[in-house]
């Protein structure tokens, strides 16, 4: 029995370098077996994920907009596994590939920056709000970035009673922040609409007026209107097998599915064209 079980643990950890391998040329046309697979080995595949991301953040891969090839596509699984995992202890690494220049970030996550990326912020910040707070202090963080953060918080607030104190001594510092971008607040206040929290909205509202915030992204009478209406907005992550289901259908996240897109648009021209 020991022996079966020490054979069937070195044929998991000879496999596990191929298959970490494959999520580097990849993309989301990965079947649930395949995910269920790599998740299985649990704690064992966090290393190589994490390292992606370091190797990312050292600026050792090639730019992905040069190079328009699907590269990528092993940052999104590096993000997607470990929150899945609950890897609290990755929080840093992402953190830091995430406090890159945005111009960089942009070449690989897309469009998770508006997104996706909070839930990946907070299946691993829920027990690490110190370090969320000090991301969203920090100098020079993209506002993108920092936006997911912010809607980490307000989750975390809403779905962990017993962490929303903490929670609301973070989003004070944020509004209260000197020489902070306006936008950025006016976006960080729509993202605490969802929240509903009585004690910020003096706090708000005061930072609406201090910071000049343009009222196109918010104005102080939709936040009185939105605080009278009181509706919170609770949301959770989407798991991991409807989060592939559902990438599998976008070309942008599919080589597939854009190649059966891109066949679409030429089958179409053709009825066009004979028309």
């Amino acid at each position: 029995m020991i022996k079966n079980k020490v054979a069937r643990f070195l044929k998991v950890d000879k496999e596990l370098p191929q298959k970490i391998e494959k999520l580097k040329s990849i993309d989301c046309h990965i079947n649930d077996h395949e995910l269920a697979d790599i998740l299985s080995r649990g704690d064992m595949i966090v290393q190589p994920l994490e390292d992606t991301l370091i190797e990312a953040t050292n600026n050792n891969f090639e730019s992905v907009a040069a190079k328009r090839d699907t590269q990528w596509f092993q940052i999104l699984h590096a993000l997607c596994l470990l929150g899945h995992l609950k890897s609290e202890k990755s929080l840093e690494v992402v953190l830091r590939f995430l406090a890159q220049d945005e111009k960089y970030l942009k070449d690989w996550v897309y469009d998770l920056l508006d997104e996706d990326l909070w839930e990946f912020i907070f299946q691993l910040g829920q027990n690490r709000l110190d370090e969320l707070e000090y991301f969203l202090l920090h100098p020079g963080n993209n506002s993108n970035t920092k936006l997911a953060v912010i809607t980490a918080l307000v989750q975390i607030g809403l779905h962990f009673p017993d962490k929303k104190l903490r929670v609301n001594t973070i989003l004070v510092r944020v509004l209260q922040e000197v020489n902070e971008d306006p936008d950025f607040i006016g976006l960080t206040v729509a993202e605490l609409m969802d929240y509903q929290e009585p004690m910020l909205k003096p706090i708000i509202l005061k930072a609406l007026d201090e910071n000049n915030v343009l009222p196109e992204i918010i104005s102080a009478e939709e936040v009185n209107h939105l605080y009278r209406l009181n509706k919170k907005r609770k949301i959770r992550p989407a798991t991991i097998y409807d989060r592939y289901a559902f990438y599998r259908q976008l070309p942008y996240f599919s080589r597939k599915q854009q190649t059966a897109s891109q066949q679409q648009v030429i089958d179409v021209g053709k009825v066009e064209e004979s028309a």
